[in-house]
């Protein structure tokens, strides 16, 4: 393509000017047919021309096209991507050489540019390389060019990490469309190292990858290569549940439990709800109820959230959820994950939180009801020998003598006489009385 100057898009057709607008500022279908109507136009701009030359039209329509994937506005990125990729589908004429080209002139910008423009630039070269290969155009060119997009693709993974799923989804693409000969030459080279790292650290996109891989070309990703670098032979089976949840974990770490938005909040909690009824022992549980799973949930559920905000709805449902699970669960060693996980979590719980909490006490078994009262104990021993006044966990003394109570009243301590003394009494030493001096005869002091 000709490097040509910025001022001769003013003798553009205006029908042809117009349709960018339109891609740009519009809704799906509108955007679906101003794209075949701007091919149309440019097919009949095309016929001037050799089968080698672009029309003055076409070239311009690219390099617009291209440049506004790194644009901001409404549907700009989203309309012109679904025109690029009809026009590299259409016009032969071209070539993928030349696309990548464009690519690397008007995607990359310099370092002095601001971060926003960075980010700006890096969704819009990563959504340039899909358009490449959704056209279908990438594999019908040199082997090389393949080589070049995941090369392409995992630079920019590197570089934001909101955008790391798309550009991985776009190298699972190519993983299924090419063929075993150009797998080996042109792709293995370039993800072959992702691929070995083995359990430790990886990410759902590189655990996608390998799967694709294995699918699709398993004669390089076959049974001895996962045997020498994954330590197993079959990559889904029970064994692996925590490894598989780590995985999970760390793709979603830095964007649910960081500064992030509404919507990747909102999806971290609905996730959680789908995997809670799932839990089969206490340390899956204590793996699901992170710290900064319940940092997060209580900042949330109990934060001056408005009515429509969907995280109002979601933790309020979640809180209600903890309490079904334990409602259902016969299980003492997770009723006990559930309790401690939230109450050992370094905090200042509202009422929503709170009202939380007095609820799952009410569902405790009568094998938890006795661990949780004597981790309830010792916890407020620890608390009042401490010198420091702030709360051990989520709650405080007064919170927790209210629990101790309420254990007292559940109808598996009304059967438990000796067990209900030992509440009783703990109760009346602790919450009638200022003990200042400790006496060896005296329970629960020393």
């Amino acid at each position: 393509m000709t490097d040509s100057n910025e001022t001769k898009a003013l003798k553009i057709d205006k029908q042809i000017l117009d349709k960018f607008w339109t891609l740009s500022e519009s809704s799906s279908a509108e955007i679906i047919k101003a794209t075949d109507q701007l091919v149309v136009l440019l097919k009949i701009k095309q016929k001037r021309n050799t089968e080698t030359e672009l029309s003055e039209e076409l070239e311009y329509s690219v390099k617009r096209l291209v440049k506004g994937l790194a644009s901001s506005r409404e549907t700009a990125r989203q309309g012109f991507s679904v025109a690029l990729c009809q026009i590299l589908r259409k016009f032969d004429v071209v070539t993928v050489e030349e696309f990548l080209n464009l690519i690397s002139k008007h995607l990359k910008l310099p370092k002095k540019e601001s971060k926003a423009e960075k980010g700006s630039s890096f969704l819009g070269e990563s959504l340039a390389y899909l358009t490449l290969i959704q056209s279908g155009r990438l594999l019908q060119g040199d082997g090389q060019f393949i080589k070049k997009v995941i090369r392409g693709l995992l630079w920019v993974s590197e570089k934001r990490v909101y955008l790391k799923q798309i550009c991985y989804n776009g190298i699972c693409l190519i993983v299924q469309q090419i063929s075993s000969e150009d797998f080996e030459q042109y792709a293995w080279p370039e993800i072959e190292g992702e691929l070995k790292t083995g359990w430790e650290g990886c990410s759902a996109d590189v655990f996608s990858l390998l799967i694709t891989c294995r699918k699709h070309h398993s004669e390089l990703v076959n049974k001895q290569f996962l045997k020498e670098h994954w330590k197993t032979k079959k990559l889904f089976k029970e064994d692996h549940f925590t490894k598989l949840w780590n995985i999970l974990m760390v793709s979603i770490k830095c964007i649910v439990f960081g500064k992030s938005q509404v919507k990747l909040l909102n999806l971290g909690f609905h996730m959680l709800l789908e995997l809670l009824p799932l839990v089969k022992t206490a340390d899956e549980m204590r793996q699901l109820l992170s710290r900064e799973t319940v940092k997060t949930w209580v900042k949330n559920v109990d934060g001056k959230l408005r009515d429509l905000n969907p995280l109002l709805t979601v933790t309020k449902t979640l809180g209600n959820e903890f309490v079904n699970v334990m409602k259902s669960c016969d299980n003492s060693d997770i009723q006990m994950a559930i309790m401690k996980c939230i109450v050992q979590t370094q905090g200042f719980p509202g009422n929503q939180t709170t009202k939380t909490l007095d609820s799952l006490v009410l569902q405790l078994s009568a094998e938890a009801e006795k661990d949780y009262g004597n981790y309830l104990m010792q916890t407020l021993i620890q608390q009042i020998r401490s010198v420091d006044p702030r709360p051990i966990g989520m709650m405080t003394s007064l919170h927790m003598l209210i629990h101790l109570r309420t254990l007292v009243t559940l109808s598996s301590t009304a059967a438990d006489h000796k067990w209900q003394l030992q509440l009783l009494e703990f109760l009346m030493l602790h919450s009638y009385w200022k003990v200042i001096k400790e006496s060896k005869a005296i329970k629960h002091v020393c």
